[in-house]
């Protein structure tokens, strides 16, 4: 049986203060009244199936319908031929995760031809109708440092691909100005870096909230390569496409896609890899 290899990050559900306290108790409850829909953010289309398998754990899949170009199949040095879907159809891929309400932490399967965990954001605000963001959880020790009152941003550098739906940062504001940027000028990807201090200026600060805020929203997006804060009182950068809890897991597919039982079992098994890093940071 042929097998995959697929990365898996971890990230932490975040919500407005004023998030009815319904949504705040557990997110995906919603949807075991209220079946979920079919969502489309410009040309493409998404929808959730999601089921609770433990008191306050959920098993979900979020499913990406596009019309996306099929390629060629053929033998090598040899004909070749045009792969076909009907008129209706459309291209699909998908991205498994795990949900514990209780750390409201999100074990996600990247699937770069699917979406970003902020795709899964995008769709639960739009069903709930209060935004929903996902952030990547930080390695113990990363965490600690950016806690740190001592250890304010100085400098916030990234480097970033425009998306292909830029749609899907409507509720990430900063992040969408910074997707807009690139659209706007014909942008492919861009390198930025943004610092409180210049010529002659020094011991200056970024306002931390939307430093870190930003940041984090980046990595959610799928679409950087560097994201890294310089902090005072610091001798490095926090890293945070590095400082984070992240693994990759090899599992059944069949067709194109893993296996259900097989890549649920998977994440199960990376969230009990970093178990005891989820209690030092959760402490819980």
């Amino acid at each position: 049986m042929p097998r995959r290899t697929y990365k898996v990050s971890l990230y932490q559900a975040t919500l407005q203060q004023d998030a009815p306290q319904a949504i705040q108790n557990d997110l995906f409850a919603h949807f075991a009244a209220n079946p979920p829909v079919v969502q489309q953010y410009g040309e493409v289309r998404y929808h959730l199936a999601v089921n609770q398998i433990a008191n306050g754990i959920y098993r979900g899949e979020l499913k990406r319908y596009a019309n996306d170009d099929l390629p060629h199949a053929g033998i090598p040095n040899g004909p070749e031929r045009e792969l076909e879907m009907q008129a209706h159809e459309m291209t699909i891929e998908r991205n498994h995760f795990l949900y514990y309400q209780n750390r409201k932490v999100i074990v996600w399967q990247e699937n770069r031809r699917s979406g970003p965990v902020s795709a899964l954001a995008r769709y639960l605000s739009s069903s709930l109708g209060s935004t929903i963001a996902f952030y990547p959880v930080l390695t113990r020790q990363a965490t600690l440092e950016l806690l740190l009152q001592d250890h304010r941003p100085k400098v916030l550098e990234f480097t970033v691909a425009r998306p292909l739906n830029p749609q899907l940062y409507q509720h990430a504001p900063d992040t969408n100005r910074v997707m807009n940027l690139l659209a706007g000028i014909g942008g492919l990807t861009g390198s930025f870096r943004i610092s409180a201090n210049g010529k002659g200026i020094r011991g200056q600060l970024l306002d931390a909230a939307r430093a870190i805020t930003l940041g984090r929203e980046l990595v959610a997006s799928g679409h950087a390569s560097i994201v890294r804060l310089e902090v005072e009182d610091l001798d490095h950068p926090i890293d945070l496409m590095a400082d984070r809890l992240k693994s990759e897991v090899t599992v059944n597919t069949q067709g194109r896609y893993p296996i259900p039982q097989d890549i649920y079992a998977a994440l199960g098994g990376v969230k009990d890899e970093f178990e005891q890093e989820l209690v030092g940071i959760f402490g819980q």
